[in-house]
């Protein structure tokens, strides 16, 4: 198997809050039906964002929330482009166009 190199250049930049530590985490980059998200812990609050296919900007949507408590959450993917957030007595959708269900 061949493989084309192809040089890499810089087209946008974003910060996400937490993301330095979450790197090298299972759960920091989630690809899923069609979407790929970012999360990220930054202190109390859980960041999120879904990469862009618009090459002037990373994220396309982002989502930020305050951790319910010292419970863990959970986020996956969701069909259509969303996130679903679990707690430990709750589920949130965020759906792709940003409504939260």
């Amino acid at each position: 198997m061949e493989y084309e190199a192809v040089p890499a250049r810089l087209t946008a930049t974003q910060e996400l809050p937490g993301l330095g530590a979450a790197l090298g985490r299972l759960d920091s980059f989630l690809v899923r039906d069609g979407a790929h998200w970012i999360v990220a812990r930054d202190g109390a609050r859980v960041e999120a964002g879904r990469l862009s296919r618009d090459t002037s900007t990373v994220f396309g949507v982002r989502h930020s929330w305050r951790l319910p408590g010292p419970d863990r959450v959970y986020a996956t993917p969701v069909p259509g482009g969303g996130l679903a957030v679990s707690g430990i007595d709750s589920v949130t959708l965020h759906e792709a166009d940003g409504s939260i269900r």
